[in-house]
């Protein structure tokens, strides 16, 4: 057993050194000029036998500490960021490229000397940039032919890291248009502060986490001042976690704080804010090599580019979230990803492609056991259904999310979603009472507005004249913007069709055309074509046809009215 104990030990350090480094470059998948760099990196360190190896820079006008800009760590799950600036400026005053040769280096905070190699890469005009690689052991020095292979390796981690590149626009520019354009004083002020928490938070991002100390501290004491007036409020207690985890450095709460903030800013609405928030997130998830938290940050990204149609950037987002979790092997999480990757698909209108992989999500959630996985699987399924117009498919995978769903919140969301498959089943009546029960417990912005909407447009084909117009004056008092643009196109479709089914065509028609118009310009193909259709119904002189409920025979109605009793009880907390 002796004999064979240390080889069982080499294998599982090796195993572990190739997880951290599929884990790396699972973590850049979506930046795929710093998964490059991430793969030179590798490279140079595979050939120096290093263990560490970082792609850093200093600023030239002001050299206070080493910023690492890429780490790729065989020896920590979370990677070491840390620097020393001293070895950086001697590889510098060699020239670029400098090689500085320590084969024999010591180690802060260790007695055993270790080994580092420092190649100067050049300057973008700035910033001197670096390559690092050290390793946990002392090694022979460089003979000049590795010296010249350095040399050439290093060459070309230059030539991509120093080409000008754009990076990704700010995002939060649209909290100055919301400061801008409301009417309301603490309104504008609200968006105004958020602007600066966002703008502050690219900032220190842009520094790779490690801004000058008293600039930074500067700038925290004045942005605190804004910020404190908001601390009682939820997003400004956010705010405040924010600064106070930068001001600390705790990346992994400014991370959490990040991520929370936005959530906080997709619920009011302000998708663009709410990127910006979530970017931050994953970029802190990255630098700490949290796979999880980055797969939730692509997740929320892919989410939030779905809400405001912004579909390439959503699906990348999605395939990104989908690759961390298989490398986290992470069963629900791929679920998740998968089936948001397939709503997103859905909204474009390839249907397709979004049932296959729907039916994927589903097998992926029951095989991880997660109540939330197969809930969201069955919901998701519901809407592509109702889309496809296979009505009972889609009322029966919409109960399955209501009953399978452990949260109260979940449950909220399938429920509503499970009234907008009745209302196109033509099932007004149950349709009906599904949306007063889900109108008495649901608090989200985004649900409340389909379920106001939804509510209204059951009035319309009962009939009730009166109870729509009150229901959409309801639905026309609130803030529509945290439903995107598929509610706001829902909205005007809906609307042609509530004044076709009350006999009031040239009313009809002008929403109809709304509706086509809206949904040509964000690309909302679904809507479009059932916009034009109604159209096409009006100029035939053809009534609304009439549907057959799916609820219609006596027994189906009396389960329909008896799982609405058990949501109810079950939500307002009676059990049941």
């Amino acid at each position: 057993m002796s004999t064979t104990t240390p080889v069982l030990q080499l294998g599982d350090h090796r195993s572990r050194r190739d997880r951290r480094l599929r884990n790396t470059l699972a973590l850049l998948e979506f930046d795929a000029r710093r998964m490059r760099l991430a793969s030179q990196l590798a490279d140079l360190l595979g050939r120096v036998g290093g263990d560490r190896g970082v792609l850093a820079w200093v600023d030239e006008f002001d050299p206070v500490a080493p910023r690492a800009h890429i780490v790729v760590d065989l020896l920590r799950d979370r990677p070491r960021r840390e620097l020393e600036l001293a070895p950086l400026l001697d590889a510098w005053d060699r020239g670029v490229p400098g090689i500085l040769d320590l084969p024999e280096a010591p180690r802060p905070g260790r007695t055993t000397p270790g080994s580092l190699a420092v190649v100067s890469l050049g300057s973008d005009g700035r910033r001197a940039w670096f390559a690092l690689v050290e390793g946990s052991h002392p090694r022979k020095p460089f003979s000049t032919a590795l010296v010249d292979e350095l040399a050439f390796r290093s060459g070309a981690i230059a030539g991509e890291l120093l080409h000008p590149e754009d990076g990704e626009a700010f995002a939060g520019w649209g909290a100055l248009a919301g400061a801008a354009g409301s009417g309301d004083p603490a309104s504008g002020e609200r968006s105004t502060v958020r602007f600066m928490v966002l703008r502050f938070l690219r900032s220190a991002l842009a520094d790779d986490l490690v801004p000058d100390p008293e600039t930074l501290d500067e700038r925290i004491d004045l942005l605190g001042d804004e910020v404190e007036p908001w601390r009682d409020d939820p997003e400004g207690a956010v705010w405040a976690r924010v600064l106070d985890a930068v001001a600390h450095r705790h990346l992994d709460e400014l991370e959490s704080a990040c991520h929370d903030l936005g959530a906080q800013t997709a619920d009011a609405g302000e998708h663009g804010a709410a990127v910006e928030a979530y970017r931050a997130a994953h970029e802190l998830a990255v630098a700490v090599g949290d796979v999880d938290g980055a797969g939730r940050a692509a997740r929320s990204l892919g989410r939030t580019h779905r809400n405001v149609g912004a579909w390439d950037e959503s699906e990348s987002w999605y395939t990104t979230a989908v690759s961390l979790a298989r490398v986290a092997g992470d069963l629900e999480a791929e679920a998740v990803a998968v089936d948001g990757w397939a709503n997103t698909l859905r909204v474009k209108g390839a249907f397709p492609r979004a049932r296959r992989l729907h039916v994927r999500a589903l097998d992926l959630a029951r095989r991880s056991g997660s109540a939330y996985a197969v809930g969201s699987a069955h919901h998701s399924l519901l809407t592509l259904s109702a889309m496809t117009g296979d009505r009972d498919q889609a009322v029966e995978h919409g109960w399955a999310a209501v009953e399978s769903y452990a949260e109260p919140r979940d449950q909220l969301r399938a429920l509503v979603s499970v009234a907008a498959a009745l209302v196109e089943a033509g099932d007004a009546e149950v349709a009906e009472r599904a949306y007063a029960v889900a109108l008495r417990h649901v608090v989200e912005p985004y649900y409340h507005l389909f379920a106001l909407d939804g509510y209204a447009h059951a009035a319309a084909l009962q009939g009730d004249r009166q109870a729509y117009l009150e229901r959409t004056a309801a639905l026309d008092a609130v803030d529509w913007r945290p439903g995107g643009p598929d509610f706001e196109g829902q909205v005007y479709l809906y609307r042609g069709r509530a004044w076709a089914h009350l006999g009031e065509p040239v009313e009809a028609r002008r929403w109809f055309r709304r509706a086509l118009d809206f949904s040509e310009a964000q690309g909302l193909s679904q809507t479009l074509f059932a916009a034009q259709d109604g159209l096409d119904t009006l100029d035939a002189g053809h009534a609304p046809a009439a549907r057959q409920p799916v609820s219609g025979d006596a027994r189906s109605r009396a389960r329909a009215f008896d799982r609405l009793e058990r949501a109810d009880r079950r939500l307002a907390g009676v059990g049941g």
